[in-house]
């Protein structure tokens, strides 16, 4: 059996960098792929009738604003659903109260995906420019790696790390 230090060598340790890297990529750009299909799917919208607001806690720190609003499905079938705004949670009760006196002026529309008689309904649609960043910047890590790893290494595989 080999001693481990004989079986690291350069070409080892950047085709390993190389390969994490890419794995990194295709494990970013996957979620990228599923929340802009959602995206996608969410083409169809409507103007949300909120007729109630509410702030619901969900830790003790952690306070979400509930909408129960109405919307037409190609203007023919009304409706009735339920949206929390998760991605915006408040620390207390009354600054998510106060944030209900803005959004009450706001006019709202609902994205909706599906079958028109039963719709999976949301009053968020957002581009993932996120996860579009970062697979964008896993990308540009791999394509490094991969000219690093040919400038150093180059046609001569004999060089040792230092």
């Amino acid at each position: 059996m080999k001693n481990i230090k004989e079986n690291i060598t350069p070409k080892n340790l950047w085709t390993t960098l190389v390969w994490g890297s890419l794995l990194a990529f295709l494990w970013v750009l996957s979620g990228f792929t599923v929340n802009y299909f959602i995206y996608l799917k969410q083409a169809n919208h409507s103007i949300a009738e909120v007729f109630d607001w509410g702030v619901i806690e969900m830790d003790e720190d952690k306070f979400v604003i509930c909408a129960d609003f109405r919307f037409h499905t190609d203007g023919i079938d009304e409706y009735v659903s339920q949206h929390l705004f998760e991605k915006t949670p408040f620390p207390t009760m009354e600054i998510a109260e106060a944030a209900i006196s803005t959004m009450k002026k706001k006019e709202w529309n609902c994205y909706w995906f599906g079958n028109p008689q039963d719709p999976q309904v949301s009053m968020n649609r957002d581009f993932p420019t996120k996860d579009l960043i970062y697979s964008l910047l896993a990308l540009g890590v791999t394509v490094y790696f991969a000219f690093l790893k040919r400038s150093y290494l180059g046609d001569s595989e004999k060089r040792t790390v230092l």
